[in-house]
């Protein structure tokens, strides 16, 4: 499950999640040896050790610009749920797990291009005109830009333009015809030199 389920309590996390992995895990850990917060692999854990929420569904980018500007990006969407601009933090606990699930597997899909939810989706974030996902994305940046160095911005940027890391690398390999070697001597370059991929 990478969607976690909705719990909203340390106590309902312990019972809902971290009980139900120490029972599935007893019978293949007699010596109690694994601890339940390293066997939890959804795409979103509590941390309670330290006092966050772990986020592991968003992978590493390009360049270290890109990685702070994504990360940046996320923690200015959370900073506006936590806040409620746009949702109470009850119209928040009311989301179905479910009904993410759906969303995060059409977008695995069809990445920009899936449609299902997005609208509705981007009420949560004040965004009424989203037709695909690339245009939610394009304009959560626009809206929710974090307060980053310039280069993360401009990372952001290539980002809302032409869209995520795998979309550019594909174009690249594809509609550029760039053999998958030559791609991927750009993304060490990209790397050394701390420059988004532009496809």
């Amino acid at each position: 499950m990478i969607v976690p389920e909705a719990v909203f309590t340390k106590a309902a996390y312990e019972q809902e999640i971290f009980a139900k992995i120490n029972k599935a895990i007893a019978p293949h850990d007699t010596g109690k040896i694994l601890q339940h917060e390293w066997l939890n692999s959804r795409g979103a854990i509590a941390r309670f050790d330290r006092n966050a929420i772990e986020i592991r569904l968003i992978d590493i980018q390009e360049c270290t610009a890109a990685d702070i500007g994504v990360a940046a990006f996320v923690i200015s969407l959370v900073k506006n749920l936590y806040e409620e601009l746009h949702i109470s933090y009850d119209a928040q606990c009311a989301w179905a797990a479910s009904d993410l699930a759906v969303i995060l597997d059409e977008t695995i899909r069809s990445a920009g291009n899936a449609m299902l939810h997005a609208k509705t989706y981007g009420r949560v974030f004040g965004i009424e005109n989203a037709a695909t996902t690339r245009d939610l994305v394009a304009t959560m940046i626009e809206k929710f830009l974090p307060d980053a160095p310039e280069e993360c911005v401009a990372a952001l940027d290539v980002i809302r333009k032409q869209g995520t890391l795998a979309t550019r690398m594909i174009r690249t390999h594809e509609k550029q015809g760039e053999s998958l070697e030559a791609l991927m001597r750009r993304m060490g370059d990209c790397l050394a030199h701390n420059a988004p991929l532009e496809a």
